[in-house]
């Protein structure tokens, strides 16, 4: 009997460190990961034309615009209807990565710095002539009148280069590009930083190199904080809007397996559009 009853203590003890530890988990999940919406209406379903879906941007009224890699299509995708109900042609074959939606028109960033100025009724091109090979971030920043442009690759030639990525501001009151980047976001400093948060979660999998490549960039409508998605890396670096790093995010794999672009609501949750890859691309929707 009393062999008995200290088999039931000895159980009933690991169900309670289990639901600690269980309890714990949950904490440090839901503290320092991005996790999707409860139910069944975090994830929208994207049709296989925008299998490399490349930027995404809200325009209102629960809906976003968003560009793929290939094709000068700008396609209007309802959020409630869960599908693409428009679109709008305005150029041939390219490498289209990045789009903003600004004061009524469409600004859409292909991979080489042009530019496009785009309405129903006509397109402007600017050369932005930045000096990296490949360029993805663009959004509005709605308190400067200007967008933002991030480059991928390095700006500038020079191994001092390597490891600087640029975020340039295009005045949309002149359509000038700034002459100098208006923050440098050196990679050494977020690799700092995610190895940092990785050391206090008392991560095991050793330091993590960090190549950060923005593919996608967005304002947050509320705290006005900058985020810049790394799909080579899966995580979104935040940025104040004096160009500090004050936060870093890690995307789970399973779900973004490659997030190429990032926009936000009004009310402050957040979409992702994943390429494709091996299967369809997806839009998730996260909150914070």
């Amino acid at each position: 009997m009393i062999f008995h009853m200290k088999k039931i203590l000895n159980f009933k003890i690991l169900i309670v460190l289990a639901i600690i530890i269980f309890a714990c988990l949950i904490y440090v999940f839901l503290k320092f990961g991005f996790k999707p919406e409860k139910g069944n209406d975090y994830s929208y379903p994207l049709p296989d034309y925008l299998h490399e879906v490349s930027g995404i941007t809200y325009i209102g009224d629960n809906k976003i615009a968003a560009v793929q890699d290939e094709a000068g299509i700008i396609y209007i995708y309802d959020l409630n209807k869960k599908t693409v109900i428009d679109s709008i042609e305005f150029g041939n074959f390219g490498d289209y990565e990045g789009i903003a939606f600004a004061k009524g028109n469409f600004y859409v960033l292909r991979s080489d710095a042009i530019l496009f100025d785009i309405t129903k009724d006509r397109t402007i091109e600017y050369n932005l002539a930045i000096g990296a090979n490949n360029n993805e971030g663009l959004c509005y920043d709605p308190l400067n009148n200007r967008l933002l442009i991030a480059t991928k690759s390095k700006a500038e030639d020079g191994k001092e280069y390597k490891d600087k990525r640029y975020i340039y501001a295009f005045n949309l009151e002149n359509k000038k590009l700034s002459t100098e980047p208006i923050f440098i976001i050196d990679i050494t400093e977020v690799e700092n930083f995610v190895n940092s948060i990785n050391a206090k979660l008392e991560a095991k999998s050793g330091k993590k190199i960090i190549k950060f490549r923005p593919s996608g960039i967005a304002i947050h409508p509320q705290s006005n904080d900058i985020y810049i998605v790394s799909a080579i890396d899966n995580i979104i670096i935040v940025l104040s809007q004096t160009g500090k790093i004050i936060d870093v995010k890690q995307l789970d794999i399973s779900i973004f397996n490659q997030p190429e672009g990032i926009t936000f609501l009004k009310n402050g949750e957040t979409l992702i559009a994943n390429e494709g890859g091996q299967g369809m691309p997806t839009l998730i929707k996260l909150s914070l």
